[in-house]
């Protein structure tokens, strides 16, 4: 798949990160925003989640990170 056409499943691969947040599944999560940020590295839907991710692991130096980019 091109990137052309994996622009266009952005918000898709987003909307199953924020899916996988809410059932728990942290790592898939993360995952998931990751690969957006490899295509869009100042996708703020993507740099929130993470934030969000890392705040639930208690991670807070990374959440403060992915917050400050978004």
């Amino acid at each position: 798949m091109g990137d052309d056409q994996f622009s266009k499943l952005i918000p898709f691969l987003v909307l199953f990160a924020t899916v996988l947040f809410f059932l728990g599944r942290n790592q898939e999560s993360l995952a998931d925003c990751r690969e957006v940020l490899k295509r869009n590295p100042a996708h703020f839907g993507a740099l929130s989640g993470m934030g969000q991710i890392y705040a639930r692991l208690d991670d807070y130096d990374r959440a403060l990170e992915a917050f400050e980019k978004a």
